[in-house]
C-alpha cells in the first residue's frame, strides 16, 4: 500500500511518495507506506574518528540544516517539528535514553495520551523483542508511528518485530510510515 496523497505533516517536510518499504517477520510480510525527503547536512561525511569525536553532541546522527532555520537538527527532530507545525503532538522515542541535552526536548511530550501509551505497552507485550519506531505522533484518537531511514537502509529485526506486534494486536498498517531521507552532504574542504 503506497500513499496516493501526501499528508499535511509529510508535506511540511517537502516529501514525495516513495517506494514502499518491505517489512517481514517470520512468515508475515507487508509493505509500509514511505515518503521520500531530501535533507541538507551541515557537515561533510564523517570518518570513524570524527564520528567518535562528535558523538557526545551528535549522538551518531547526521546533523541537518533545519527547515525552520534553527541551529541544527536530525531527521527525527525534523519529523517531530513537521507534526507539531500541523497541530499534532509528537515526540522522538529515544530508545537508548542517552541523547545529548539539546536533543532531549524533542524526546518529551506534555501529554502522550492514554491510547498511545497503551498501544506502546500492548505492542511490547505482543512482541517483546520489538523496538519502538523513531517518532510517535497523535491528535485526538489518531496516532502514527514513523521510522526514519536513509535511502537504502533496511528495517532492523527489532523494528520489524514492532510493526508485526502492532499488526498482531490489530493496529492498522495506515498507522505506520517511513520517512526515507536522502542527504546532501557538503564537500569536504581541501586538507
Amino acid at each position: 500500500m503506497q500513499p496516493t496523497a501526501i499528508p499535511d505533516w509529510a508535506a511540511r517536510l517537502g516529501a514525495t511518495p516513495g517506494d514502499p518499504t518491505p517489512a517481514k517477520w517470520s512468515r508475515w510480510t507487508t509493505q509500509v507506506p514511505t515518503y521520500a525527503v531530501t535533507f541538507d547536512a551541515l557537515n561533510p561525511k564523517r570518518n570513524k574518528a570524527e564520528w567518535k569525536e562528535h558523538w557526545p553532541e551528535e549522538y551518531g546522527k547526521v546533523m541537518l540544516r533545519p527547515l525552520d532555520g534553527s541551529d541544527r537538527s536530525t531527521a527525527e527532530i525534523e519529523v517531530v517539528k513537521a507534526f507539531v507545525d500541523v497541530e499534532w503532538h509528537a515526540r522522538w522515542i529515544d530508545t537508548f535514553h542517552q541523547s545529548p541535552a539539546w536533543m532531549r526536548p524533542w524526546t518529551r511530550a506534555t501529554d502522550e495520551g492514554r491510547a498511545v501509551s497503551e498501544h506502546l505497552r500492548a505492542i511490547r507485550a505482543a512482541s517483546p523483542m520489538s523496538r519502538p519506531w523513531d517518532v510517535v505522533a497523535w491528535r485526538g484518537d489518531e496516532f502514527l508511528f514513523i521510522e526514519c531511514k536513509a535511502d537504502n537502509e533496511k528495517f532492523t529485526d527489532a523494528e520489524q518485530a514492532f510493526i508485526w506486534g502492532a499488526q498482531n494486536i490489530g493496529i492498522a498498517l495506515n498507522r505506520f510510515a517511513v520517512v526515507r531521507g536522502s542527504i546532501n552532504l557538503p564537500p569536504r574542504p581541501p586538507a
